[in-house]
């Protein structure tokens, strides 16, 4: 995982084709005896932590099975689940369409010889993103134990 990674990917290869990964998946839906969610479209499928175990971090495991030339390419990454990671979207553009508006406005106040206040808007817009990454981060090692869980679930199907 990258340092700067808020939504951890991998990728594996497996010996079994698709549909039989896929099956199994469908399979693991329909048991549902360990709670754990399972929703399948196509060849992508979210997986997600059982509803009694769930936190606002909760993440949220999407796998995507592709053919490959001998069985199957997973893609897989984890994320928050859609809402919180809108929510965070929301707030780093609106923090950096505000900074950057302050830096528009300072530097025509500074052309216009007059005093430039607004270029106070970068550097606490900067600082406000920076409150956002690590509330991220923090939220990420939360979730981390419940992320080896889905990956250990997942590992389960593809080794059943």
């Amino acid at each position: 995982m990258h340092v700067l990674e808020l939504r951890p990917r991998f990728k594996l290869t497996s010996p079994l084709e698709p549909d039989e990964i896929l099956n199994r998946l469908d399979a693991r839906r329909r048991d549902n005896s360990d709670g754990f969610g399972v929703e399948r479209t196509g060849a992508h499928t979210v997986l997600s932590i059982p509803a009694n175990k769930q936190h606002y971090w909760s993440p949220l495991l999407s796998v995507e099975v592709l053919p490959a030339e001998q069985g199957a390419l997973i893609k897989g990454h984890f994320g928050p689940r859609p809402a919180v990671w809108t929510m965070f979207m929301f707030f780093y553009m609106g923090f950096g369409f505000l900074g950057l508006m302050g830096l528009f406005w300072g530097m025509s106040q500074y052309s216009l010889n007059q005093l430039p206040w607004a270029l106070w808007s970068v550097p606490v817009a900067i600082f406000l993103e920076l409150i956002l990454y690590f509330a991220a981060r923090v939220g990420q090692k939360w979730a981390h134990d419940q992320m080896e869980d889905l990956r250990a679930f997942f590992l389960s199907i593809l080794n059943a």
